[in-house]
């Protein structure tokens, strides 16, 4: 395809909608003063970003060496299945980066960077974002803002020379409005043409060639407050059909990060006509989320703080009162809302999610940060599996694999896929095998119980404990304890 077809097929719709976020002055002269339409230069100049004067306080993704289109470790989970027990891949890097409702304007002068700024339109983490794309770099975003009010955020690419680009963004500035923030992709990796954009006011220069996940983590830092409280992690658990176990897997890892990984965690039930939560726990649910979700204007960190059930210190449940002779219609918005509200007070939500097909249940898988897909080993499970991977491989393209958990393994005379098999078919590592064992897993349910409360089972606690930190990334609080008290024996033993 050719630059000019592929231009062609870009979207031209400029109409920008300005949304009510707070924003910083525009780029402005530093020679002379230039007349604004909202704001006089001396509240302009009061905001402006401050300018780098010590080497050292250069960002680190300008340096002799390293590009900004590095600064971001993309490294995705990679698990493998080593004796039933996990082993992690290195994603230490990963953040929770949420994009606030903006509008943005890019302006790009080259096909790689249209296709760049395409990619990451589409990304999950943009979805609260109203983004549009002109060809024509700096010139045209001057041309086209004479008359019409700029947006939130502007990118620009520019393949101009250091001291063209300036004038340039003098140019840019006397059609600017207050409030709308600057970005700049260059091709060069130029310390000082980057001091000299901080100083016109730019709020970030990124180098190309960069991913999508750098430019978005980019935008991120542009709009984050860094004194804010961070968002929570969102863990889906889905089933690849019924009756998998995906619900008690779900339950009992949150029981592992609560009480072995001591991190706060929340779980709700989405299964609002058959959920087991409750049950699982042993607890009688008084409230209703689907009549919550069915008035989305209540839905607030308030209402659902008041509906949660405390189990210790560190874990919370939101489950339901399960009915089947209501139908449910859920909104995809109604559901998007309370999971962002629940993000907003607790570090790590579990979303027990019930095997059905829906436009919410989509919303919600696409919008996780990781997901864990429970799997048995046979042919339905494999056929589900590898179409939900699929569908989320194309929504979700800069994210990392779902997870998979086999459950049931080894069942008496029931002939079974080989994990590897299992693994290769549908395109993504099986990270554990977890073993049949309906004396343990049955006594739980019915006792209202989790495994850990009762069982003595070391490997399928170890596999569920691995899990958890695999999720999260941290290390749980008693294999450190117990280190501990190993290594006084052996010093009191030696001495």
């Amino acid at each position: 395809m050719s630059d000019d077809d592929f231009f062609d097929d870009l979207p031209t719709d400029m109409d920008i909608a300005q949304s009510d976020v707070e924003q910083s002055a525009p780029i402005v002269r530093v020679d002379q003063p230039v007349p604004m339409q909202t704001s006089g230069e001396d509240n302009l100049t009061s905001a402006l970003l401050p300018v780098v004067s010590d080497p050292k306080q250069v960002p680190s993704h300008l340096s002799a060496d390293v590009t900004h289109g590095h600064a971001m470790d993309q490294n995705h989970l990679s698990p493998a299945v080593v004796s039933g027990n996990v082993v992690s891949g290195n994603d230490a890097s990963q953040k929770i980066l949420q994009i606030p409702q903006i509008s943005i304007q890019a302006f790009y002068e080259t096909t790689p960077t249209a296709q760049l700024l395409q990619m990451s339109a589409g990304d999950r983490r943009m979805s609260r974002t109203h983004i549009t794309m002109q060809a024509g770099g700096i010139v045209a975003a001057k041309a086209f803002y004479q008359n019409i009010p700029t947006p939130n955020l502007i990118i620009i690419e520019s393949r101009l020379a250091h001291n063209e680009l300036l004038l340039a963004l003098d140019d840019l500035a006397s059609v600017c409005d207050a409030g709308t923030k600057v970005c700049i992709m260059g091709h060069e990796n130029d310390i000082m043409l980057y001091r000299d954009l901080v100083s016109k006011g730019v709020s970030d220069y990124l180098v190309l060639p960069t991913s999508p996940l750098n430019l978005i983590e980019c935008i991120y830092n542009i709009y984050h407050d860094p004194q804010s409280k961070p968002l929570g992690k969102k863990f889906a658990f889905f089933g690849a059909k019924g009756g998998v176990g995906s619900s008690t897997l779900a339950h009992n890892i949150a029981y592992s990060i609560a009480y072995n990984i001591q991190d706060s965690v929340t779980v709700v039930d989405m299964d609002f006509a058959f959920g087991t939560l409750g049950l699982n726990f042993n607890q009688d649910p008084s409230q209703n989320i689907a009549e919550l979700l069915k008035t989305p204007d209540r839905i607030d960190e308030a209402t659902i703080d008041k509906m949660l059930l405390r189990h210790g210190g560190y874990l919370n449940l939101l489950p339901n009162m399960t009915s089947i002779e209501k139908s449910t219609e859920i909104s995809v918005a109604a559901v998007g809302n309370m999971l962002q509200c629940m993000s907003q007070s607790v570090a790590n939500s579990i979303i027990d999610l019930p095997h059905v097909w829906n436009d919410w249940v989509k919303s919600t898988l696409v919008q996780a940060d990781q997901i864990i897909i429970t799997a048995t080993p046979d042919l339905a499970s494999l056929r589900n599996t590898k179409n939900i991977i699929d569908f989320l491989k194309t929504s979700r393209v800069q994210d990392s694999d779902p997870l998979i958990v086999m459950n049931q393994m080894g069942m008496l005379r029931k002939p079974e896929i080989k994990t590897k098999d299992f693994a290769d078919t549908v395109g993504a590592s099986v990270v554990t095998e977890i073993a049949y064992d309906p004396k343990l897993f049955g006594t739980a349910a019915n006792n209202g119980q989790m495994l850990q409360e009762f069982s003595r089972n070391e490997k399928i606690l170890g596999q569920l404990d691995d899990l958890a930190q695999l999720m999260l990334h941290k290390k749980t609080q008693q294999v450190s304890a117990k280190k501990n008290l190993f290594d006084m024996f052996m010093k009191k033993k030696s001495a």
